[in-house]
């Protein structure tokens, strides 16, 4: 569905992450973030609306199209965080090989228009949320999504690279109110500037209202124009 599936500064910096079992004797880290609530049996409901479909009607056949998309039950994608997973990271210029544990997720996101289930790691640290894989590929560094306790005018910026895709640009923070089917919510708005994956233009604006997570997204990047709408949100037990 999407084809963008789409460091760690923590007072250090991060050069590795790896899964592990857990450090001996050692609680891994837990941290939280507002604007990205998460657990595992956390789910969110997005109904998909694909812009590209429309856009390459011709002019005399839109109105039709339109009418038969909308006779049509939308696609569902469905995130489900799966599981906690504790990461390892290794602590960039500590003479002693430092390491520390942090809570992380796998999430499962399944599309109800081909039947396919891909997965992802997230991991929330100190400053913010991080994609560590997406649909199965690591994200090396991994890619800072979400600023801690983002707000307007926040900014930063990321260089990482997946398989043999660099992803690099910046991400700018707004404040906006959104309608979907679930609701209006408050939002910060992400956006992205000047961002590339590989030599093709990636364009994200993702919406993430407090308690809720991301409410709406928008991407595209090549003849892809998808645009998500949140219909529902379920907590874990």
């Amino acid at each position: 569905m999407t084809p963008a599936r789409c460091l760690l500064a923590v007072g250090f910096a991060v050069v590795a992450l790896s899964p592990c079992a857990g450090q001996e004797g050692k609680s891994p880290l837990r941290y939280k973030e507002l604007l990205y609530p998460i657990g595992t049996g956390y789910r969110w409901h997005y109904r998909v609306l694909d812009q590209t479909a429309l856009k390459s009607q011709d002019e005399g056949k839109k109105d039709e199209a339109k009418k038969q998309d909308d006779s049509k039950k939308p696609s569902i994608v469905q995130v489900t965080v799966e599981r906690e997973q504790v990461f390892n990271l290794k602590i960039k210029n500590d003479r002693d090989g430092g390491t520390m544990n942090v809570v992380g997720f796998e999430l499962q996101v399944h599309n109800s228009a081909d039947k396919k289930t891909l997965q992802e790691q997230v991991l929330i640290a100190e400053d913010g949320v991080y994609r560590i894989s997406g649909a199965g590929k690591v994200i090396s560094p991994p890619l800072r999504i979400l600023k801690k306790d983002a707000r307007k005018g926040d900014s930063w910026t990321v260089e990482s690279q997946s398989e043999n895709a660099e992803i690099r640009g910046v991400f700018v923070a707004t404040e906006e109110t959104v309608v979907v089917p679930a609701g209006k919510f408050p939002t910060v708005a992400i956006r992205t500037q000047d961002f590339k994956v590989g030599a093709q233009d990636l364009t994200v604006t993702a919406w993430y209202a407090p308690d809720v997570g991301m409410v709406k997204q928008h991407v595209k990047i090549g003849s892809h124009d998808v645009i998500l709408e949140l219909e529902k949100f379920e907590k874990g037990k």
